[in-house]
């Protein structure tokens, strides 16, 4: 049994977590922003997804090439749909034991498989930077890969 203290301390520390999260989300949107204008959502999420693919299902790496042949004109809507229903179908397998990072890296990695140009907001590359934020990736990372110099 978990003493009242203990959970306290433990309260705290989420908190602490919470909030650190909150600030870094804070200076990505921020940095998002500034990148937003010169790529396309579309484009960055791909490139923040490889930052997961190994944390990612083990087809993830085949999928991101097939989303970018799909934004070069090489690949179809279906291809991709099947390729998202490969990640689902991965999702499923693991049932109870998906882990955060498990579910964020495959949601990276489903983003970029989305053809509707609705689903590559500013919104969605905020979000793709949190999944890819959640999976352990580094905030200058981040910065790298989006070529911003911080």
């Amino acid at each position: 049994m978990v003493s009242e203290r203990e959970n306290t301390k433990n309260r705290v520390n989420h908190a602490k977590a919470i909030a650190s999260s909150m600030t870094l989300l804070l200076e990505l949107e921020s940095l998002c922003r500034h990148v937003y204008a010169e790529k396309t959502s579309h484009r960055c999420k791909l490139e923040l997804a490889r930052l997961v693919v190994r944390q990612a299902p083990a087809s993830a790496a085949n999928q991101l090439d097939l989303a970018e042949r799909f934004l070069n004109g090489e690949a179809s809507i279906a291809e991709l749909a099947e390729a998202r229903t490969d990640v689902w179908s991965y999702l499923g397998s693991l049932a109870c034991y998906c882990s955060a990072t498990d579910s964020a890296s495959a949601q990276a990695i489903l983003g970029c498989l989305e053809t509707d140009p609705s689903a590559h907001t500013f919104a969605s590359l905020l979000e793709q930077v949190e999944r890819v934020a959640r999976c352990g990736v580094s905030e200058a990372e981040i910065a790298r890969v989006l070529g911003v110099k911080r």
